[in-house]
């Protein structure tokens, strides 16, 4: 029976972390598919809930790292708080990216719109300086998660060597540098706007329409201009 109490005692907390990690894995795919079809609405849940499912995967790290370390695993141990923290920074970017829909959403009507801004409207140099910050926390956000996700997949553990590992992580890599390049671009367009928009002082604009049927030094014969 004390055999049986210890078995219990030992392999609770690891299940408990096996059921933790799945939970996390579960949401985040759900989170991710919503977000390739556009659908922003439930991220904010899908961060919530699995923030509290890190916590009890780190909670139960933490009962689990003091008898790993004692025998040798520290390796084991380093790697899964790494993959805790790759999904911390995960889950904030997620936030960080609503926060972008939302500051998006709110600037365009401001920005296209040709009629001048009402008085108790937000002032479109507000929303653009959101919309950059959120971009810029983004962007740190992502950068954080694809450094470690990089340094996560050189290591030589054993989890890390098996194909399907190897296929996850090679898929997450590919995600997130593709969300980082978008991410950085943005990041570009938005800050060139805020210089070139004459949100600082009133700037004046010269438009050539040229006509590339007729060569011209320039590209092409101007046939009009507009200011």
């Amino acid at each position: 029976r004390s055999t049986l109490l210890f078995l219990c005692i030992f392999f609770a907390p690891i299940f408990w972390y096996i059921v933790s990690l799945s939970m996390i894995a579960g949401v985040q795919w759900y989170g991710y598919r919503e977000m390739q079809h556009g659908k922003t609405t439930q991220i904010i849940a899908v961060t919530n809930v699995t923030s509290y499912w890190v916590g009890q995967a780190r909670g139960t790290l933490r009962m689990l790292s003091l008898p790993l370390r004692l025998f040798r695993f520290e390796s084991i141990v380093r790697s899964q708080e790494r993959i805790l923290s790759i999904v911390t920074d995960v889950v904030a970017s997620e936030r960080s990216a609503t926060t972008l829909v939302r500051e998006s959403r709110e600037m365009a009507p401001l920005i296209l719109s040709r009629n001048e801004p009402s008085t108790n409207s937000v002032s479109p140099l507000v929303v653009v300086d959101r919309t950059r910050l959120a971009l810029d926390d983004l962007t740190n956000r992502l950068g954080l998660a694809d450094a470690e996700i990089r340094v996560l997949s050189s290591e030589d553990g054993f989890l890390f060597t098996l194909p399907a590992s190897k296929r996850v992580i090679d898929r997450l890599q590919k995600e997130l540098t593709r969300g980082l390049s978008a991410a950085r671009v943005m990041q570009q367009l938005v800050t060139l706007y805020r210089v070139t928009a004459g949100f600082d002082k009133k700037k004046t604009y010269l438009l050539a329409l040229q006509n590339s049927n007729e060569l011209r030094p320039t590209g092409g014969f101007i046939g009009s201009v507009a200011l």
